[in-house]
């Protein structure tokens, strides 16, 4: 969670019904949950875009998560857009 401000200010809005988060401790809940369900192999990178203004940055990014689980290997796609500014570093 350190890559992100350090005010909490931070949302995240998933593709699950149960994805969708404000603040540091329920975003740190989701990512502690994901993360806990399987170990990722491979990230398969595609499509971006980013667009940078008045030091602020969008990214967009789609790629493919290859996840070893319980049951085998699945691919997971993922579409990320992710809002980014800068104070001393990019949060």
């Amino acid at each position: 969670m350190s890559v992100f401000d350090p005010s909490g200010n931070i949302s995240v809005i998933g593709t699950g019904e149960d994805e969708l988060f404000s603040g540091a401790p329920g975003v740190r809940e989701l990512f502690q949950r994901n993360f806990s369900e399987a170990t990722a192999s491979k990230f398969e990178w595609g499509w971006y875009d980013i667009v940078i203004s008045s030091g602020c940055v969008v990214v967009s990014q789609c790629l493919t998560i290859y996840l070893n689980t319980e049951g085998g290997e699945i691919s997971v796609p993922v579409r990320w857009t992710v809002v980014l500014k800068k104070v001393e570093r990019w949060l």
